[in-house]
């Protein structure tokens, strides 16, 4: 069978369209019921104990059994190994509590605080914490970015989003100003102390490189000129 040129072609574009076509990637666990997902995972545990993913999927199955023991078991064991599981760290916490077990939930949530060693790690555990609903706990690890990361512009933004949307108005203006001081350059930042009623000036180069910030309120430089007898006075302060 002949083919001409240009549907030679046409048959090669096709199979090279066709080969860029991203292959979908399926759920081995899809399809499967709770006691064959079970001994799937346990299979692959078996085979390999650190795989935070299978112990964190059985958490999961576990809980959805109301067994808070084991649940909690496989989440401690996820949110052990580096890097640092979040996710599991939360539902550690979260299905301790549920179990009423609140020593052993007060104990995780120590020891995942002293594993957010900087910024990044504490708004990730934070994070964690709002997503599982636990918000006492991640109002501890926002007031811990503090001490963790006095100078981070980012960790202070973070804080004031979520007292922001606590509906803490007062405290999210606190951060977002803190914010504005270690980093003048975030317009986010800026819309909201807008929202606030907050003016804030842009920051401005000198030869020094010296950043002027004006908050609202805040006084104007004094600036001097000479009086009618050649001495030089400050000019009144608008």
């Amino acid at each position: 069978m002949r083919i001409r040129a240009g549907q030679g072609l046409i048959v090669i574009m096709a199979a090279l369209l066709a080969g860029c076509q991203p292959t979908a990637t399926t759920d081995p666990l899809e399809g499967l019921s709770a006691e064959q997902q079970k001994r799937k995972l346990f299979d692959q545990i078996e085979a390999r104990y650190e795989v935070p993913q299978a112990h964190y999927k059985l958490g999961q199955i576990f809980e959805s059994e109301a067994d808070l023991r084991k649940a909690g078991y496989h989440y401690e064991t996820a949110a052990d190994f580096k890097p640092f599981f979040w996710t599991a760290q939360a539902a550690s916490v979260k299905v301790y509590e549920d179990a009423g077990n609140l020593d052993k939930a007060a104990r995780l949530e120590a020891k995942w605080a002293t594993m957010a060693a900087n910024v990044d790690d504490c708004l990730s555990l934070a994070k964690a914490y709002e997503s599982a609903g636990l918000t006492e706990q991640a109002k501890a690890i926002y007031q811990r970015v503090e001490t963790v990361a006095p100078g981070s512009a980012k960790g202070f933004k973070a804080s004031g989003y979520y007292y922001l949307h606590s509906g803490d108005k007062a405290t999210a203006e606190e951060k977002f100003r803190r914010s504005f001081e270690l980093d003048p350059y975030q317009s986010d930042v800026s819309a909201e102390l807008g929202k606030m009623g907050v003016i804030v000036q842009s920051p401005r180069k000198n030869g020094t490189g010296f950043l002027e910030r004006l908050f609202g309120g805040a006084n104007k430089p004094e600036t001097v000129e000479p009086d009618a007898g050649g001495n030089q006075t400050a000019a009144p302060k608008q």
